[in-house]
């Protein structure tokens, strides 16, 4: 068990690294030649053309970020995903005009922006799943229910709750009445027995506190 989760972190490092640079490369490249193609149009002067590039692909960034946080609160993210549609199309369209006006160009200057958006919506879900993972096994199998419901009818999430708890526990032990208590600090209210039941679920699943059901 112990080998295997070694190798999964190295697994998951070694990929976190090969994202970052390919994302890293993929971005230089289409600076360089959505920058260049802006220049020579004249639609802004050349000391300013390095902006266009990065007003594109920021977006895409930006939006892809955007569509993580309303995936964690369960919100439509619609319009977020149409920013980054229009962007990464506008992304492609200017490489893809920056090139030599032949299918070999056109298939190479398809290469970064594709690699950009792909890679950067990978690393996010990566790491949506990632987060829900680690929720499933902090929550166990009755967060769908119960504690999970009562979370996710307070809007506490499992970052709030942690502080919460780390806080509680700075006293030997955490009750219902101590965790309600902490996440009322950072403002977020919630019932004694509402805790209970969040207690309650981390004890059957050995979280590994002191944790008592007042």
């Amino acid at each position: 068990m112990k080998t295997a989760r070694l190798a999964e972190r190295l697994a998951w490092q070694i990929g976190s690294a090969m994202l970052i640079m390919i994302v890293g490369l993929a971005f230089v490249t289409s600076f360089e030649a959505i920058s260049s193609f802006a220049a020579k149009t004249g639609a802004v002067r050349p000391a300013l053309a390095w902006a266009i590039p990065l007003i594109i692909d920021c977006a895409t960034v930006m939006a892809s970020v955007l569509w993580l946080v309303r995936s964690f609160q369960g919100e439509c993210a619609g319009r977020v995903l149409v920013v980054v549609g229009l962007s990464a199309v506008t992304s492609t369209g200017f490489n893809l005009a920056h090139s030599p006006h032949h299918i070999g160009a056109w298939a190479i200057a398809l290469v970064p922006p594709a690699a950009l958006v792909l890679c950067v919506e990978l690393g996010l879900t990566e790491l949506r799943r990632a987060v829900r993972r680690q929720e499933a096994l902090f929550l166990g199998p009755g967060a769908s229910g119960g504690a999970g419901a009562a979370i996710r009818s307070s809007g506490v999430n499992l970052g709030p709750l942690l502080t919460a708890l780390e806080s509680a526990s700075a006293t030997g032990e955490v009750t219902g009445g101590t965790l309600s208590r902490a996440l009322a600090a950072q403002g977020h209210e919630i019932s004694e027995r509402d805790a209970r039941r969040i207690l309650a679920v981390m004890r059957d699943q050995d979280a590994g506190l002191e944790l008592v059901a007042d």
